[in-house]
């Protein structure tokens, strides 16, 4: 890793810190690439490490009481991975699955514990990191407590277009290979359910959707439905 130190530089919670520092602690990150729904941490158990994720892209989930998987979060390229154990000790609270191919840099928690002591610059990035994951999942239970199944749909992809939309002629399009099943994990419905609310947006002139992509024509009307604020016109769930 000491020959690629300047990947650390992509490292949201590294970006502060001098080359000569990115390159003193270099030495003690591992490389790794795991391929397409590989799996990085599991609920419940004990954890050696932290990952930084150099490429791709991590979706964290926990299970319900009914064996059902439910997606809380998607972790991307210059984020970590497991710095909630390195603090409170604890078990790991999710499950991390690769979404694609994903390179990641690997430290353990002694020495993650250890840069974090030394570089006061560091542990206010992982507290602002943690902070905002907080928020989106504050925001996150707040669409699934509130909104219809459209409404969370609307929410979802709403939120995606800011994330990863990349503006066209025709409109913003989605640039996130999400499959309609991880689609319905993040927002608590089944699979053929999130397959009927797009073909309604489609219907009615919000999206467009094929098999591999998905371009929000509307904006506008997307954020309405987002917010609650547009009923579907047939029906609120199936």
């Amino acid at each position: 890793m000491e020959k690629n130190w300047i990947f650390l530089k992509t490292i949201k919670i590294l970006a502060d810190l001098p080359d000569d520092k990115l390159k003193e602690i270099a030495t003690k990150f591992g490389e790794r690439t795991y391929k397409r729904r590989s799996q990085l941490m599991h609920e419940g158990e004990p954890l050696d490490g932290i990952y930084f994720i150099i490429k791709g892209k991590v979706k964290l989930s926990k299970m319900n009481p009914d064996g059902q998987e439910k997606v809380v979060a998607v972790v991307r390229e210059g984020e970590i991975l497991g710095e909630i154990v390195a603090f409170d000790g604890g078990p790991c609270p999710y499950t991390a699955e690769t979404m694609e191919e994903v390179r990641a840099a690997f430290l353990t928690i002694k020495d993650f514990n250890e840069i974090v002591i030394n570089h006061a610059s560091v542990t206010m990035a992982c507290l602002q990191e943690s902070s905002l994951r907080l928020r989106k999942a504050y925001r996150h239970m707040k669409n699934l407590a509130l909104l219809d199944t459209f409404g969370r749909v609307a929410a979802h992809l709403f939120k995606m277009t800011r994330d990863y939309g990349v503006k066209e002629d025709r409109g913003i399009r989605i640039d996130f290979n999400i499959t309609r099943q991880e689609m319905a994990q993040f927002v608590g419905t089944s699979r053929e359910t999130v397959s009927r609310v797009l073909a309604e947006f489609e219907r009615a002139g919000i999206l467009q959707v094929d098999r591999h992509e998905i371009v929000v024509l509307d904006i506008e009307e997307l954020r309405e439905r987002a917010s609650g604020g547009r009923k579907n016109s047939s029906s609120n769930e199936w």
